[in-house]
């Protein structure tokens, strides 16, 4: 059995759990789950401390978020419910918030942020709840959303994954029977998309939108 610690005593955590990840400069468990942001230090083979991650925001408030990834520098991207995506920035042991200004003042509220996926050093994929897949450019805070009709609209994205040995992305939506795979131009702009429908009988076809 595991043992969770918090300030000396155990600590229960949420098993509700929707993305973790492993931090390469500190070497910690970065979980999200139901109940929030964990932190966890491996301490032995039975036993994780858990940090204090309200300390992370320059605002105090309970956040709650859908994914978490680590991009090719180190850098830790979460996506919150309704504050837009945050960036850890390790010289200050702080997160950072972009809140997406443009598009919540476009659309009238603050999007959730289900997915987040980096594709090249200055652009990350986001996906929004009810809205499809957008592109952020680092470089100049634009967000641009997909102009591919597949990746628009209120059927959500479940799964998008980077195959960064064959510059693809693969997306999966809910409730779908589909699978798209699709390249990526420096832009983040999609092109030479193609379908694979899996029929109940695990049957396949490919096709080329």
């Amino acid at each position: 059995p595991v043992s969770y610690i918090k300030n000396g005593k155990p600590f229960k955590v949420s098993n509700i759990i929707y993305s973790i990840v492993q931090d390469s400069k500190m070497g910690y468990l970065w979980i999200i789950s139901f109940s929030g942001l964990d932190i966890l230090e491996i301490k032995d083979s039975h036993t994780l401390n858990i940090q204090d991650s309200e300390s992370m925001f320059n605002e105090p408030s309970n956040k709650l978020f859908h994914d978490i990834i680590v991009d090719r520098r180190g850098n830790l991207w979460l996506g919150s419910v309704g504050d837009g995506i945050y960036k850890l920035d390790y010289s200050k042991s702080s997160f950072q918030n972009n809140s997406l200004v443009s598009l919540t003042k476009r659309i009238g509220y603050s999007p959730n942020v289900y997915h987040a996926c980096e594709v090249t050093n200055d652009r990350v994929y986001l996906v929004l709840d009810r809205l499809g897949l957008f592109t952020l450019d680092l470089r100049t805070n634009i967000l641009s959303q997909s102009s591919n009709p597949p990746f628009q609209g209120i059927q959500n994205i479940q799964v998008i994954y980077h195959i960064k040995s064959k510059h693809e992305i693969w997306i999966t939506k809910e409730e779908g029977n589909e699978i798209y795979i699709a390249q990526y131009k420096p832009n983040g702009s999609l092109y030479n998309i193609k379908s694979i429908i899996i029929d109940r009988a695990n049957h396949s076809a490919v096709n080329n939108l």
